[in-house]
């Protein structure tokens, strides 16, 4: 199995609840930069009819740079659903590492 290596630097975090997915672009070397091109990411997941909810940009290297929550098991579960709109989104971030 290919397991390709994504590198360290200024990554695009966007997460979505329609589909429920953490996507990541980049990496940037400059924070600037991911700031810069931000926009573009937004506007094709606008065009593909995502809802956004959250969008940081952050230093880091993701294992994975399109995760799809409802595959976590804590998704389905019945505190997760209700607190999906209000929960930190730290919390996201646990449920799918």
């Amino acid at each position: 199995m290919n397991q390709e290596k994504y590198e360290f630097g200024w990554w695009i975090e966007i997460v979505t609840d329609q589909p429920i997915y953490i996507y990541y672009f980049g990496a940037f070397q400059k924070y600037w930069e991911a700031e810069y091109y931000k926009k573009g990411y937004i506007e094709d997941l606008e065009k593909e009819r995502s809802r956004i909810v959250n969008i940081e940009i952050r230093k880091l290297q993701p294992k994975k740079i399109t995760i799809p929550i409802i595959n976590a098991p804590y998704a389905f579960s019945k505190p997760f659903l209700k607190t999906w709109k209000e929960a930190p989104f730290s919390i996201l971030k646990k449920i799918v590492n």
